[in-house]
């Protein structure tokens, strides 16, 4: 908030909200504070959110020119949502981001930063998305063979490692490199067991 050092005035503030994802985003908030900073009557709580849209690596001037108070209960509000200021871009966490403000438009290097960390968040989460369905596969095969094996009197065991392999048949709009991994899954305390029940070895073209 601005204040005016002759008449002691506060000026409005300006609320920019940008969208580093490669999703359209619809941000919903309340408007609980009036113009001048004061809470309204609490029934009007209940009245529909406000809605704004966010195309993907674009920002918005929310809401117009607010007060301190009205600005701060919409970042409240939105925090549980994934919403960060911009100094905390370089301290965030191995998640996606997917809205970032500032009290001035969101500059391009941001942007491009916040976009990266998605990036790479994402490839991360998609890595360990199919390590674990590896190891969950290798469960219902385990079960499945050793299932056969009793049901036709077979005195073995199913074979102690297994390869789970996933190969992406088209790359995607954005011609990222196409995934081809593969998952060497081996009991618990064998070598080469990674994470305590699979190994990987994956490669991108």
């Amino acid at each position: 908030m601005v204040t005016d050092d002759q008449t002691g005035k506060h000026s409005d503030m300006r609320l920019y909200i940008a969208n580093p994802t490669q999703q359209k985003q619809v941000i919903c908030y309340r408007l609980d504070y009036d113009k001048n900073g004061n809470l309204k009557d609490t029934n009007r709580r209940f009245s529909p959110a406000t809605q704004q849209e966010i195309l993907p690596g674009r920002q918005i001037q929310l809401g117009g020119d607010m007060h301190e108070n009205q600005i701060k209960d919409i970042v409240r509000q939105l925090e549980p949502y994934g919403l960060i200021h911009v100094s905390h871009v370089p301290s965030v966490g191995r998640v996606k981001v997917p809205y970032v403000f500032d009290f001035q438009p969101v500059s391009a290097d941001v942007m491009r930063r916040v976009q990266f960390h998605n990036d790479a968040a994402l490839t991360d989460d998609g890595r360990i998305r199919r390590a674990s369905a590896a190891v969950a596969s290798n469960d219902m095969v385990q079960q499945a063979v050793q299932t056969q094996f009793v049901q036709y009197g077979i005195d073995d065991k199913p074979a102690e490692s297994t390869v789970v392999a996933f190969e992406q048949q088209e790359q995607t709009e954005r011609e990222e490199k196409v995934i081809q991994e593969g998952y060497e899954i081996v009991p618990e305390g064998k070598r080469g067991a990674r994470s305590g029940k699979f190994a990987s070895k994956s490669r991108r073209r």
